[in-house]
């Protein structure tokens, strides 16, 4: 008797947890997502650096980070109004990189920023 007692909790948890599983993914896939809204898939590889670029190009970037003495400093895509100071040092860039830098690297989302700054931060 006890031990049908336990499966049979052990049983409704299972159930509770994969119905709750469930509802998440239907949550979450169901919501509409801004950089899932083009279903065409690019046929090659170029077509998909393309198609990247020119959606980013339909898109107004949000930040901008130069190098001030030696160190990434994050601006809003004003140029002028800092965002932060990252404190990361240009020297642990790629020299495509440090060539870019003194361009501005543009950035649309914060995501984007700061999965750059973690890439080059010590």
């Amino acid at each position: 008797m006890i031990m049908k007692r336990k499966i049979g909790i052990c049983l409704l948890v299972f159930l509770f947890l994969f119905l709750v599983t469930f509802g998440a993914g239907f949550f979450f896939t169901s919501q509409p997502n801004q950089e899932n809204q083009n279903t065409k898939q690019p046929e090659t590889e170029s077509q998909a650096e393309e198609s990247i670029l020119s959606s980013k190009e339909e898109q107004a970037y949000r930040y901008i980070v130069f190098s001030e003495d030696g160190k990434l400093v994050v601006y809003y895509s004003d140029g002028e109004t800092l965002f932060f100071n990252s404190g990361v040092s240009t020297e642990d860039l790629s020299e495509k990189w440090k060539e870019q830098v003194e361009q501005g690297i543009r950035f649309y989302s914060q995501e984007e920023l700061l999965e750059f700054l973690e890439a080059y931060s010590s």
